[in-house]
């Protein structure tokens, strides 16, 4: 082999090797953004599905709040009268609000997966508030009278904590 031969051998196979690095680095490359957009893609995933979830329980809990504010006027009804027959439509109310929280609770814990802990955290704060009040029309008294502000404010806080899971987008959606 000539010298001309054995410099041109040696520069084909450089360049071969250089040639076999780059296309390894490329490879690399598209692996690293493929991975990437897949985590942004999951990420985006989650972020509507807790979306949806608190847009659900947001639903739920604010019908629910309007028939405990229904509820709490035929308390006071009540109270104002002195008495409730069963034929009273205050007591028929009443009777048909208290049946709905267990229902209610129902549906939140099926959410719960998909809603973060501050979130659950309202929710539950909420239902408790809410759950005074069925108490209360069953005939419970042992957690004593439930009153329209702590519900007001509880409900205020669970919307709160929906708002931020929405404002937080999905950069923040695997924060638990």
């Amino acid at each position: 082999m000539t010298p001309f031969e054995q410099d041109l051998l040696k520069i084909l196979l450089d360049k071969l090797l250089l040639g076999v690095v780059a296309a390894g680095f490329g490879f690399y490359l598209a692996r690293l953004l493929e991975n990437y957009k897949n985590k942004k893609s999951y990420e985006l995933f989650v972020w509507e599905q807790r979306v949806d979830a608190c847009r659900s329980a947001s639903r739920i809990i604010t019908e629910h709040y309007f028939s405990v504010s229904e509820a709490f006027a035929g308390l006071k009804a009540a109270a104002e009268k002195g008495s409730m027959s069963m034929e009273d439509d205050n007591a028929k109310k009443l009777l048909a609000h208290a049946e709905k929280h267990p229902k209610l609770r129902n549906e939140l814990i099926a959410l719960t997966p998909f809603l973060v802990p501050h979130v659950t955290e309202a929710a539950v704060s909420y239902l408790n508030e809410a759950g005074r009040v069925s108490d209360l029309v069953r005939g419970k008294f042992d957690q004593g009278a439930p009153k329209q502000e702590q519900l007001s404010l509880a409900h205020s806080q669970f919307q709160a904590a929906c708002a931020a899971v929405i404002d937080a987008g999905p950069h923040g959606a695997l924060r638990r």
